[in-house]
């Protein structure tokens, strides 16, 4: 299950009009967010469960790109972590 997804942006008051126009008609709220510098939407109903959207500057201050931030790593732990994730997924299949 998906419970977030957070991502970096180059131009934050373009990013939060754009996800505000296409969040809103997918039946999202714009929701308080953790800090000033992020942007978070979510069901209001239910702002503590099921899915939230999250905007916000990179981490690292560098330009936001595919991977960036701290949460980015190696292509080889991605290929490990990837080939790991598949083999397992071959077992339950058997």
């Amino acid at each position: 299950m998906l419970a977030y997804i957070t991502l970096g942006t180059n131009d934050f008051k373009r990013s939060v009009e754009f996800y505000d126009a296409v969040l809103t008609v997918l039946g999202y709220s714009r929701l308080p967010a953790w800090t000033e510098s992020w942007v978070m939407w979510g069901d209001e109903n239910n702002p503590d469960e099921g899915f939230s959207f999250c905007l916000c500057p990179t981490f690292d201050s560098h330009s936001a790109t595919a991977g960036t931030g701290p949460c980015s790593h190696s292509k080889q732990i991605v290929r490990n972590s990837s080939d790991a994730s598949m083999q397992l997924a071959s077992l339950r299949e058997e």
